[in-house]
C-alpha cells in the first residue's frame, strides 16, 4: 500500500476513510448512521494505520448489534478482502461483544449491510498501543476437503514442539460427498487450561461462543472422537503466556449410519448458506 494512500483524514466521518491513530491516542469509528439504524444494501471500509509505526492498533468493540450471519464486521490485512480466510483477523455479526483485539498496523475494517433487517450498529474504539514483544505471524488458517479415500491430520502450530503465543488459527472444513459427516479423533491434546482454547462449531456460529459450540477444550485430557455433521470450523487461540505441546487431530469422513462409539456429540445444521470466518484475539487479563 502506498504511503500516499494515507495522506488525509484522522477523523472518522464517512464511510470509507483513511484513519491514523495518533501515538498514545484513541478514536472511535461508528456505522453509519448510528445511534440510529445503519441502511440497507450498505457497505464501508476504514483503512487504519498509527501514527507511530512501531504501534500496534487495539480494537475495541463498544457496543455491536447487526442482523446475525448476514450483516457482519471484517478485520484483515489492507491487502486483503472478506472472502479470503488466511488475512482475516475477525469477523463478526450479532450483538455479542468480543475480547479486544490487538493487530500489527496498518489493517482494513469492513462493514456490510444485506437488503433486509436494520440494527443499531456498532460503535469501535482504536487506540494505538506498543508491545514489549511481537506477535508471531502464523498462516495456519486453512479451507479443507475430506474425500472419501484418506483423512486430514491437522495440528498445532510449530507441532510437535510447543505452539507459540497470541496466535489464531482457523480450519474451515467439509466433506466432499455431502452425504457424509465428519469424524474428529484427538490423537494427542496439551494447551494451557482455560486460557488456550481449541473450539469446534458449526458455519453459522461464531468461533468462541462457548454457547454455541460443539465441542471446546483445554488442558491435558484427550477429548472423546466427536462426529458431526459437515461442514464444521475448528479454531484454536492462544493467550500471552504459557505455551503447551498443541495438538493433533485426524479428520475422516464417515457415512451416517455408522457405528458411532465414544462420541461426544451429533449435530445439526443447515446448508443453505456458508460464511466467512470470525478470528479474533482473547487473550487474558
Amino acid at each position: 500500500m502506498s504511503t500516499e494512500s494515507w495522506e488525509g483524514n484522522s477523523s472518522n466521518n464517512g464511510c470509507h476513510q483513511n484513519l491514523i491513530v495518533p501515538s498514545g491516542g484513541e478514536i472511535n469509528i461508528t456505522s453509519p448512521e448510528y445511534p440510529d439504524f445503519y441502511p440497507n444494501k450498505h457497505s464501508c471500509t476504514w483503512h487504519v494505520r498509527t501514527e507511530d509505526l512501531e504501534d500496534h492498533i487495539k480494537i475495541e468493540l463498544l457496543f455491536f448489534e447487526t442482523e446475525e450471519r448476514f450483516d457482519y464486521l471484517w478485520v484483515g490485512n489492507p491487502d486483503s478482502t472478506p472472502q479470503e480466510m488466511n488475512t482475516t483477523f475477525l469477523y463478526h455479526s450479532g450483538n455479542s461483544i468480543l475480547e479486544p483485539l490487538i493487530v500489527e498496523s496498518p489493517v482494513l475494517i469492513a462493514f456490510k449491510s444485506d437488503n433486509s433487517f436494520q440494527y443499531h450498529g456498532f460503535v469501535i474504539l482504536l487506540s494505538a498501543t506498543l508491545l514489549d514483544f511481537m506477535i508471531p505471524v502464523y498462516n495456519c488458517s486453512r479451507e479443507l476437503t475430506i474425500d472419501d479415500t484418506e483423512n486430514i491430520i491437522i495440528t498445532s502450530p510449530s507441532y510437535p514442539e510447543l505452539y507459540p503465543i497470541l496466535v489464531t488459527c482457523m480450519w474451515a472444513i467439509s466433506t466432499e460427498n455431502t452425504e457424509c459427516n465428519i469424524q474428529v479423533d484427538f490423537q494427542s491434546f496439551e494447551t494451557e487450561r482455560d486460557y488456550d482454547i481449541l473450539w469446534i462449531g458449526d458455519v453459522y456460529s461464531t468461533p468462541g461462543d462457548n454457547e454455541c459450540a460443539i465441542v471446546t477444550r483445554s488442558g491435558s485430557d484427550i477429548p472423546d472422537t466427536l462426529i458431526t455433521v459437515s461442514p464444521i470450523h475448528i479454531m484454536f487461540n492462544s493467550d500471552s503466556s504459557i505455551h503447551g505441546g498443541g495438538f493433533e487431530l485426524r479428520l475422516t469422513s464417515t457415512k451416517l449410519g455408522n457405528t458411532l462409539r465414544n462420541v461426544t456429540q451429533m449435530f445439526s445444521i443447515f446448508h443453505n448458506r456458508q460464511l466467512p470466518v470470525n478470528i479474533h484475539a482473547s487473550n487474558r487479563p
